[in-house]
Formats: structure tokens, C-alpha cells, sequence
């Protein structure tokens, strides 16, 4: 059995779903959990979804990976990158790309904030990297709240490593 969670929540919540599959599905310890998160941009949900820019796969087996390889057969054969690695590390990479987007879109907000006070125009000041567009609304404005938020819990709660 294998069953790919795209759930947004705190660092552990994969490993504590496995645990719960393994304890309710008739393969019992036999069955995967791999954590595949998506990474879609406001206004480009549909594109990123049909052509992302990486799969990231937190996974428990090679079994598990090779399942997901196939799943994504054709996306992958175009290139796209796939990177394999454990769940809560899959986990961390989308509280992490939350949490640098919100970072992105409080600094833009910094500096146009400067802007207006200094009488500045903030738009030629943009480019790639520093895009006044940028926005977080509605359900997105909670998502990244959140991972901005979970970023020092799960630090904190990790503690430090020899």
C-alpha cells in the first residue's frame, strides 16, 4: 500500500500517519507512506501542477520511490528534477519554502513601505528577485502564517545535535 500525503502540517505529522496506516492496513507493516508536497504559486496553480519545477518525495522504502517514479513517469522523462529523501526532511522543505516566502513578501513590503516614505518609486526597484506582486491571500495568507510560524517550533523542538 502505498498512499501519498500532500497534508499541510507540522513536522512529525507523516511519520505519525505511517504509524496509523501500518497499525489499519491489512499489509500491516508492509505498507508506505510517501510525502510528496506541492509547491503551486497564486495564479499558476494549474501549470505548476501540470509542469512543476521538482518533486520532492519524503519516502520510508526504495519500494516506496520507485512508485512514485512511476507515477511521474513522463514529468520526469522531460527533466524535471526529483528529490528523494525522508519524510520529515520532505516535510521541512515545505514549511521551509513557506516560510521563505513569506520572508520575500514582508521584505517587499519593507521596501515599498521606504519607498513611500522617501517619495521612491518601488517598481524600478523590482525585477526577478523583487517582484511587488507577490501576495498571500485567503487560505495561501494562513498556509504561510503557519509556516512562518512552525520554522522556530520545529527548531526549538528538535533541539540541538552533537
Amino acid at each position: 500500500m502505498l498512499d501519498r500525503g500532500e497534508i499541510h502540517g507540522p513536522v512529525g505529522t507523516a511519520r505519525k500517519l505511517l504509524a496509523r496506516i501500518r497499525a489499519a492496513a491489512p499489509a500491516g507493516a508492509e505498507g508506505d507512506l510517501a510525502w510528496n508536497p506541492e509547491f503551486l504559486r497564486e495564479g499558476n496553480a494549474v501549470q505548476d501542477t501540470l509542469r512543476p519545477d521538482r518533486f520532492v518525495y519524503g519516502v520510508t522504502s526504495e519500494r516506496a520511490k520507485a512508485l512514485l517514479r512511476q507515477v511521474y513517469d513522463q514529468p520526469l522523462a522531460e527533466g524535471i528534477p526529483a528529490l528523494a529523501m525522508g519524510l520529515e526532511t520532505a516535510e521541512l522543505v515545505k514549511v521551509s519554502a513557506n516560510a521563505f516566502l513569506a520572508t520575500k513578501i514582508s521584505f517587499i513590503n519593507a521596501v515599498a513601505d521606504a519607498c513611500e516614505a522617501a517619495g521612491a518609486d518601488v517598481t524600478q526597484l523590482v525585477g526577478r528577485w523583487l517582484m511587488t506582486n507577490v501576495s498571500a491571500a485567503g487560505p495561501c495568507r494562513l498556509v504561510l502564517a503557519s509556516g512562518v510560524a512552525a520554522c522556530p517550533r520545529t527548531c526549538a523542538h528538535s533541539g540541538p545535535r552533537p
